[in-house]
């Protein structure tokens, strides 16, 4: 229940670290509450209300702490974050959108192709019922000219 005193150094490199409790610790305390929390849930942290609180207190308490300058910087990172995610949704929807386009497009491709197949069977058959008309024809010629002899 108590937790000593305990100072923890992170520097900027801490994603590239191999070892798990700096990538805990840097998701954890990084400046963002929501990467936070969304880390907490894929590692399996049931997130209670004790949790949820004590991690908005972290990062309320964080942000007091922070001069104003810091402070309008973080304010300003939140607004293009939300903005980014805002602007991801809509590209996501966009795919979405291109991806049923794109399935109904080859429906519309595979349907052409079978009525195309079939037209060129038709054709095909066609061709082979004039190549024997032809040939009908050129018999009957012919025994109409020993005919006429």
């Amino acid at each position: 229940m108590m937790i000593d005193s305990r100072i923890v150094f992170l520097n900027e490199g801490w994603h590239n670290s191999g070892d798990g409790t700096i990538q805990a610790l840097g998701h954890l305390f990084d400046s963002d509450r929501k990467k936070a929390i969304d880390f907490m849930e894929r590692e399996g942290v049931k997130m209670t209300r004790t949790i949820e609180a004590a991690t908005e207190n972290y990062y309320d308490h964080h942000f007091r702490t922070l001069n104003r300058r810091d402070r309008k910087a973080a304010l300003e990172a939140q607004k293009q974050i939300r903005e980014y995610e805002k602007q991801n949704r809509e590209y996501e929807k966009q795919n979405r959108e291109y991806e049923k386009q794109n399935k109904e497009y080859a429906q519309q491709n595979k349907e052409y192709q079978q009525i195309l197949a079939g037209k060129e069977s038709e054709l095909t058959d066609t061709r082979n019922r004039l190549s024997e008309t032809e040939k009908a024809l050129a018999a009957a010629l012919a025994r109409l000219a020993e005919y006429e002899k």
